[in-house]
């Protein structure tokens, strides 16, 4: 099944529209680590090619374009960084390209701060937080650069922790998002204090029937198949949901077929949201089906995919 699903989602690559972390890029570390794990070279090459047409339309946008433009921009550097990490490929220009994203998301940063808050203003926080924890630890050997990142990366842990209590309580996956956010940031010495504030604030919406809320849902998704919900929930709330995954994967072959079947028969807006499911699904099947520990990349990847579904 997961090679049936990769050839669909290569078949369909053109039909994600967004550049960022809900649309081509985590498609792109599918191909990436496909390849890896199958040793499918070519896979790697296509990925690479997409993420080259990311680059270069985002670069763009951020010397030529709209300041308003450039909200895709936190999820790509810091995917970007991920994949080097992550020995995906190599790059000589790593440095000048991050530094033109620089401007970009600093600037963001800047509006999220002085703009009236809106729910979604968190998922971009995060994304922020995410580049700018990894930027800090390339910055190091250039303090007026390292100042400057650390700055804003101050400022995005700031106006998270201050806007947590404004979750709306239906906003279950958000929620999740959040919190494992600040648990995996906790021990980043320069945000510390601003995760333990902003985790006490979340304990504090917290409460046995926030418990049950989560149970309910849950409940309901697996009533309802929506398989994708079910696994982002599996990671979120380990403690709340005592489910063995495994158990899951059986189910999830059939609903991937379903989906596949469907993707022709519904509109734009309806196929992004299907193949955001799939892949989902993908990366999750990849690593059941070869005992691979889903890690940091994949559970925000996850993470920001289920949160563009529940908007919808």
């Amino acid at each position: 099944m997961v090679h049936k699903l990769t050839q669909f989602l290569l078949i369909n690559a053109e039909t994600f529209e967004s550049n960022g972390v809900k649309g081509k890029l985590p498609l792109v570390y599918f191909f990436f680590k496909y390849a890896h794990v199958y040793s499918k070279e070519h896979y790697s090459e296509f990925a690479f090619e997409i993420l080259e047409d990311i680059l270069v339309h985002e670069l763009f946008i951020i010397e030529n374009g709209s300041k308003e433009e450039c909200t895709e921009i936190t999820g790509i550097g810091w995917v970007l960084i991920q994949f080097i990490y992550n020995g995906y490929f190599e790059s000589d220009d790593l440095d000048d390209i991050l530094s033109i994203m620089d401007k970009a998301i600093f600037r963001e940063v800047e509006r999220l701060s002085r703009t009236d808050f809106e729910v979604n203003f968190l998922v971009q926080l995060i994304s922020s937080g995410l580049y700018l924890k990894s930027r800090t630890d390339l910055l190091k050997n250039d303090e007026t650069k390292f100042l400057e990142a650390k700055e804003h990366l101050l400022i995005s842990f700031f106006e998270l922790s201050l806007n947590l209590p404004n979750i709306p309580k239906e906003k279950i996956e958000l929620y999740g998002l959040c919190l494992s956010f600040l648990k995996d940031s906790f021990n980043h010495e320069m945000v510390s204090h601003f995760c333990k504030e902003g985790i006490k604030k979340l304990n504090e919406l917290n409460s046995k029937k926030h418990n049950d809320l989560i149970v309910r849902n849950y409940e309901t998704l697996l009533e309802d198949k929506r398989f994708e919900a079910v696994l982002a929930y599996n990671l979120f709330f380990p403690e709340t949901i005592k489910k063995n995954k495994a158990d899951l994967i059986k189910s999830i072959e059939n609903y991937v077929d379903k989906l596949m079947e469907d993707l022709y028969k519904n509109n734009d807006q309806k196929q992004k949201s299907i193949l955001q499911q799939l892949l989902i699904c993908a990366i999750t099947m990849i690593n059941n089906f070869n005992n691979i520990k889903t890690n940091s990349l994949e559970f925000y990847m996850i993470g920001l995919l289920i949160n563009s579904i529940a908007d919808e």
